[in-house]
């Protein structure tokens, strides 16, 4: 924290980076102080994991990337089966399905900043299409990206978080 404090009151080149760095070490930090029992299942869970990690850490870092079952088991060493199974019994949710909802939650972040439009939010999350992207997104949401772009992300009537 004292690291982090220090950084944040001196103006230096590399000052963003460094903060970000400290920050994601300080976020591993905590993480790694849970108790298992805390979280035996989830994120935490799966990151402890280092099968579940490994094909996290690949969905996090390159989330446009084409990603299938049989990629995502071949990140994590394992065969396909092992690895579905696996992973919905330490994460509670299905690869894929964990993969749309981070995609998901990438665009509504990219979205309510503006500066892309739905298009070249699709590809940025992995989505070859707009029209792809703009279904999954409603079907989950219930609100167009359109629409969630202009509504400023909160307070929409029907809107599913």
């Amino acid at each position: 924290m004292e690291l982090i404090k220090r950084e944040a009151l001196t103006t230096r080149p590399g000052q963003s980076l460094v903060l970000s760095r400290l920050v994601e070490v300080l976020l591993v930090e905590s993480l790694r102080s849970v108790p298992e029992e805390v979280a035996p299942t989830g994120l935490l869970a799966g990151l402890r994991n280092p099968r579940l990690a490994a094909a996290l850490q690949a969905i996090h870092t390159h989330p446009d990337h084409p990603w299938t079952l049989a990629t995502l088991a071949r990140e994590a060493s394992m065969s396909r089966s092992s690895f579905a199974e696996h992973f919905l019994r330490v994460m509670t949710v299905t690869p894929l399905r964990y993969l749309l909802q981070w995609r998901l939650a990438l665009a509504k972040d990219l979205l309510s900043r503006g500066e892309l439009t739905v298009g070249e939010t699709a590809l940025a999350v992995g989505y070859e299409s707009a029209s792809g992207f703009s279904i999954a997104f409603s079907r989950e949401l219930g609100l167009p990206p359109k629409a969630y772009m202009e509504s400023g992300r909160r307070g929409v009537v029907g809107f599913k978080e």
